[in-house]
């Protein structure tokens, strides 16, 4: 490329110069005197001449600056950069999956362009334990959604494994509500024991015992001392 772009600087150069020297020597020819010439009218020849001399040159001496300049880019003009490779045309969804993500679209499009990006941003940037508070998102679906990075639209999401139409739709509601973290159940106290009501130990059935005997009673009483003598002493004489 670069010779021939000197080639053609050199080509012209020489058909300007070539053009210069016939002026040169058809001006230089003596014309035919006419039967009237003036000196006025040879002035003015000679300057429409070098006029025309004047111009072949610069017009020359352009076309040689200009195949330089090129010249000098084509030296200095970086490779140029790899075109990337074209991307594999993406597989042919089957139909269930179409309809999976026709289904992901239409729910995702009760959400407004706001929350899709704010959703987006946690899906895309945020950490694992970020990940695991989007309700039915646990550690196994949140390393999908990690492995499946960059996810372009809300929709896809949908399509992740382990993510499907319950899923999702719970995940757009919880957005549409805010996105505010599920607050901490409280743990119920323990009831309390009632007390329980002591056992009556003799059944309400069971016949009362029969009362002891009168006889085996008086044996178990300790017999009872036996009364002093009420009658006066005698005296001694």
């Amino acid at each position: 490329m670069i010779r021939q772009l000197l080639a053609a600087a050199t080509l012209a150069t020489l058909a300007a110069l070539s053009s210069s020297s016939y002026a040169q020597e058809k001006s230089t020819k003596p014309a035919p005197k006419p039967a009237a010439t003036t000196p006025e009218k040879i002035a003015d020849s000679t300057k429409k001449a070098a006029d025309s001399i004047k111009k072949t040159a610069d017009s020359a001496a352009k076309s040689a600056k200009e195949a330089t300049k090129d010249a000098a880019r084509e030296t200095t003009k970086e490779p140029a950069a790899k075109k990337p490779a074209p991307k594999p045309a993406a597989e042919e969804l089957s139909v269930s999956d179409k309809a999976l993500l026709a289904h992901g679209e239409k729910e995702a499009a009760k959400l407004s362009p706001a929350q899709q990006a704010k959703l987006l941003a946690l899906v895309n940037s945020g950490e694992q334990k970020d990940l695991i508070t989007i309700p039915g998102i646990g550690e196994a679906k949140s390393a999908n959604i990690i492995a499946k990075r960059p996810v372009a639209k809300v929709a896809d999401l949908i399509m992740i494994d382990g993510i499907g139409e319950s899923t999702f739709d719970g995940i757009v509601k919880w957005v549409d509500s805010g996105m505010k973290s599920p607050e901490p159940s409280a743990k119920p106290e323990p009831a309390k024991a009632e007390p329980t009501p002591a056992k009556d130990k003799t059944p309400a059935t069971k016949p009362a015992k029969p009362a002891a005997k009168p006889a085996a009673a008086a044996e178990e009483k300790p017999a009872a001392a036996a009364p002093e003598s009420t009658k006066p002493a005698k005296k001694k004489s």
